[in-house]
């Protein structure tokens, strides 16, 4: 079992929905989900509360302060798990997704990064959505395209995006969590791929 932690904000409500539709049709239904809003909203409790009967959800609610890392790091101290899986609610998963991360969360000590695509290109969503970037020794599943395998090679954090990604409870916390020092959308993630590295 492992523990999916959303972010939002009252704006992206259309996508939270969508996005809990995604986790809803996963074949694999082991997983609890935490909703946290960065901000009171009626609109984003309401959109939890319609998903009561198909998911194991909770809502959590923050001072809107625009630190997407508080919401993640209280979605992790919240959770009940041992796996963490954040996402942003703009993310929609196939269904195969959760099968994916429980079967790579056996790999101790690494975090693993789903790709992130954009739904206005059209590109479909496949089954094998993953790619482990970091471990004890550095491991290198899936790199998407040959570009991107030598950045990768000097400066593996920078694909350390956090919209999608899963970790081992126990090495989150060891590693620190997301720095709260960051505001706004951005550079957590890097700053967290290189506590990772």
């Amino acid at each position: 079992m492992l523990s999916v932690i959303i972010n939002t904000f009252p704006p992206k409500i259309k996508q939270l929905i969508l996005c809990l539709f995604s986790l809803s049709d996963q074949s694999n239904k082991k997983f609890e989900v935490i909703v946290v809003s960065d901000g009171k909203s009626d609109y984003c409790k309401d959109a939890v509360e319609r998903f009561k009967d198909k998911l194991e959800i909770r809502y959590l609610e923050r001072e809107n302060d625009k630190c997407v890392s508080r919401s993640r790091n209280l979605g992790a101290y919240k959770a009940k798990t041992d796996y963490l899986v954040f996402l942003d609610s703009d993310i929609v998963l196939n269904s195969e997704a959760i099968n994916s991360y429980i079967l790579h969360s056996k790999k101790k000590n690494t975090a693993i990064f789903g790709k992130m695509l954009n739904k206005d290109k059209k590109q479909p969503l496949i089954k094998n959505d993953l790619r482990i970037l970091f471990s004890n020794q550095i491991i290198k599943e899936y790199i998407e395209n040959t570009d991107r395998n030598h950045l990768f090679e000097l400066k593996p954090y920078f694909f350390s995006w956090s919209g999608n990604f899963g970790i081992e409870r126990e090495l989150f916390f060891r590693i620190g969590c997301f720095d709260e020092s960051y505001l706004g959308w951005g550079h957590e993630d890097i700053d967290f791929g290189l506590k990772l590295f």
